[in-house]
């Protein structure tokens, strides 16, 4: 995630929207900033951020604003709890997106397998191509060990498909009379 933003960006990602504020609820003020931050960042990122940290400051400032709580409160959000994680359940689920399954692993290699311009799983280019996949599907991305397995499958896929292509072409052609 960008860490400085314009006062413009700023306003422009992280304002709450009628709706959204209705979706924080009545909780208590630090499950409430906790809640907009996760909700916030996962719209403009289309990922959860894996700690407290990864969330710029800035932002933290702009929503408990917004929210009129203080930015100190920031400071008692623990994202490992299973508070957390139902957290970014109810936020996916607002936003419309579910959880990655199984299935959608072997959409996501196959989909990404043509794409593959090089043997490197970990090409920007290959990670940001299965990103906007997993966005447009509506998914909430898999933890970062496994979105790097079906990365490095897609690559796999496709250095074998090019390694049969070329035992095709080096294999003798019968001569025909």
């Amino acid at each position: 995630m960008i860490r400085t933003w314009t006062p413009e960006e700023l306003a422009h990602h992280f304002t709450l929207s009628a709706g959204e504020r209705v979706f924080l609820g009545h909780k208590g003020a630090a499950a409430t900033l906790h809640l907009a931050a996760l909700l916030k960042t996962f719209q403009v990122g289309g990922e959860f951020l894996d700690r407290p940290q990864a969330v710029p400051a800035a932002v933290i400032d702009v929503l408990s604003q917004q929210l009129g709580l203080s930015p100190a409160l920031w400071a008692e959000v623990d994202w490992s709890t299973r508070t957390a994680r139902r957290y970014r359940d109810e936020v996916a689920h607002f936003c419309g997106f579910r959880a990655f399954r199984a299935p959608d692993g072997a959409a996501l290699i196959a989909h990404l397998t043509p794409l593959v311009a090089d043997l490197n799983p970990d090409s920007e280019s290959l990670r940001q191509r299965g990103r906007d996949f997993l966005r447009g599907q509506r998914l909430v991305p898999p933890t970062a060990q496994r979105f790097s397995r079906c990365l490095r499958a897609a690559v796999g896929a496709q250095e074998e498909h090019w390694m049969q292509s070329i035992q095709r072409r080096l294999s003798p052609q019968p001569v025909r009379p």
